[in-house]
C-alpha cells in the first residue's frame, strides 16, 4: 500500500493545474489490523464518545472483536444497529435510515465507525458530514469502491442522489481475517465494480472532449495502472486466493482515493453506473427493494457501453450529426414520473448540458478521441475473458432483471445523471 500512503502524506501540485488532497490520514491494510484502531483512534485525534454503526450481518463479522478492543483501549461507545429493508437481508439506502443514523449522532458524539461496506459507509459518510464529525470505515467486504470516496449515495423520494465533496473517512481499516469471511457473491461484485473502471475512463475522456470538463492525466493513470495490475493477477489466480484479494482490496482503494483526489467520482464512474442507479431505482419503486449488488450491476452496465464503445468506434466514419432528440429524454422522465420518481430537475438540465454541447458530438469520430482511448480499448478483450472467469453479468437477464423491466432501465437511464455518456452519442451520431 506504499503507493496510496504516498498520495496521503502531503497536497500534490499537478500539471492538470489543480492541487490534489486526500482528507485521508491512514489506511491499514493486512491480516489483523483490526487491532490498530485504538491506533488509528489516536493519530486521527478521535476525542470523546463514538458511534459505532453496523447491521446484524456485519456486527456478526466483526462486532465482538470491535467492542473489546474499543473497551480495552477505554473508549466510551455506543453501537447502532440498522434494519434491514422489508424481505432483504440489507441496509436500506434510503433518506429514512440516512435520518436514524444522524437522529443518534445528536446524542453527544464526537466520532462514528462504520462497520460494512458500500450502504453504510455512504450512509455513515453523508450523517457525519451533516453532524461536523469525523469518521472511519471498517471493511467488511471488498465488494465496491467508496471506502476512500468523498462522495456518497442514497434514495430520496424514489431518486439515486449523488453528494460530491464530502469529507472522506479520515481512516480505514481493511483486515483480511475479516474481509476473508465475505460471501463469493461480494467478491465478485467487488471485482465487477472495477473492471468497470475500463468504461468510467472513457466516459471521463468523452465529457473531457465534448464537454470540457476537468480531466487529470495522473488519476487516469493511477486508475488504469491499477486495473491493468488487477487483470494480470485475476487470470492468474482464483477469487480464494490471497493474491486476488490483495490485488481487489487495492484497486477498490486506489480507485475510491481518485475519486477524492478529484474531487468528484468521474475517474471511477459513468454511464454504466446510471444503469446500475436506474436498476436500484426501478426495483425500489416498482418493488419496494432491489434484490442485485452494485458492483453486479455495474459489470453488467459496462459490458453493454464496452458494446456501445466498440460499436461507434466501428462506424465512426461517415458520421452526421442529428439534433438532440429532446422528446426522447422528457419522455425518460415521463415514464420516471409515472413510478412516481421525480427525475424533472435531473431531466430538464440533462437536456440543456447535451443543447450546449451537443455540436462537439461529431469531433469524437475523429483521430484524436480514439487516440486517448486507444489503451483503454485494447483492455476490453481480457477484461471479457474475466467476465468468463468469474461468471460475471453481461446483460440484465444475467442479474435475473425480466425483459420489460431491462427494457424500461436501458432506455430510462440516460436522465440518470448531467453528464455525457456513449449512451447518449450513439443515439446523436448517425
Amino acid at each position: 500500500m506504499l503507493l496510496l500512503k504516498n498520495y496521503l502524506k502531503k497536497p500534490i501540485v499537478c500539471q492538470c493545474g489543480r492541487t490534489h488532497r486526500a482528507g485521508t490520514k491512514a489506511i491499514h491494510v493486512g491480516s489483523g489490523v483490526v487491532r490498530n484502531l485504538p491506533l488509528l483512534l489516536n493519530d486521527c485525534a478521535f476525542i470523546g464518545r463514538g458511534l459505532v454503526v453496523g447491521d446484524n450481518n456485519t456486527f456478526a463479522v466483526a462486532g465482538n472483536e470491535i467492542n473489546q478492543i474499543l473497551s480495552l483501549a477505554h473508549r466510551p461507545f455506543e453501537r447502532l444497529t440498522l434494519p434491514v429493508a422489508q424481505n432483504s437481508t440489507k441496509v436500506k439506502a434510503d433518506f429514512e435510515t440516512l435520518q436514524m443514523i444522524a437522529n443518534a449522532l445528536k446524542n453527544d458524539f464526537r466520532w462514528a465507525i462504520a462497520v460494512g461496506s458500500g450502504t453504510i459507509n455512504d450512509l455513515v459518510k453523508i450523517a457525519a458530514y451533516e453532524a461536523n464529525i469525523p469518521y472511519l470505515v471498517i471493511a467488511t467486504a471488498a465488494s465496491m469502491d467508496g471506502y476512500l470516496s468523498a462522495n456518497a449515495a442514497y434514495l430520496k423520494n424514489g431518486v439515486k442522489l449523488q453528494i460530491t465533496n464530502l469529507c472522506p473517512p479520515v481512516g480505514v481499516i481493511a483486515d483480511s481475517h475479516i474481509l476473508k469471511t465475505a460471501p463469493t457473491l461480494l467478491v465478485r461484485s467487488g471485482l465487477g465494480d472495477c473492471l468497470g473502471k475500463v468504461v468510467s475512463l472513457m466516459e471521463w475522456q468523452l465529457n473531457r472532449f465534448v464537454s470540457n470538463e476537468v480531466y487529470c492525466d495522473k488519476i487516469s493513470r493511477l486508475v488504469k495502472t491499477e486495473l491493468k495490475n488487477l487483470l494480470v493477477v485475476a487470470q492468474k489466480y482464483p477469487l480464494e486466493s490471497e493474491e486476488f484479494n490483495a490485488a481487489l482490496i487495492k484497486m477498490l482503494l486506489v480507485s475510491g482515493l481518485a475519486m477524492q483526489l478529484n474531487g468528484n467520482s468521474a475517474p471511477a464512474s459513468g454511464g454504466e453506473h446510471w444503469i446500475s442507479h436506474a436498476i436500484v431505482m426501478y426495483h425500489f419503486a416498482k418493488y419496494g427493494d432491489v434484490k442485485t449488488l452494485h458492483g453486479l450491476e455495474v459489470a453488467a452496465g459496462a459490458s453493454l457501453l464496452m458494446r456501445e464503445y466498440r460499436k461507434f468506434f466501428r462506424n465512426r466514419k461517415g458520421k452526421k450529426l442529428q439534433d438532440v432528440d429532446v422528446m426522447r429524454y422528457q419522455k425518460s422522465n415521463h415514464d420516471w414520473t409515472k413510478l412516481k420518481v421525480d427525475t424533472a430537475a435531473i431531466a430538464r438540465h440533462k437536456i440543456n448540458h447535451l443543447l450546449q454541447h451537443h455540436s462537439r458530438f461529431a469531433d469524437l469520430a475523429r483521430p484524436k478521441f480514439r487516440r486517448s482511448v486507444a489503451g483503454l480499448l485494447k483492455l476490453i478483450d481480457p477484461i471479457k475473458k474475466l467476465y468468463r472467469k468469474f461468471e460475471l453479468p453481461t446483460n440484465l437477464k444475467k442479474l435475473g432483471i425480466t425483459d420489460e423491466d431491462a427494457l424500461f432501465i436501458r432506455q430510462n437511464a440516460r436522465v440518470i445523471r448531467n453528464r455525457i455518456s456513449i449512451i447518449d452519442v450513439n443515439s446523436l451520431l448517425i
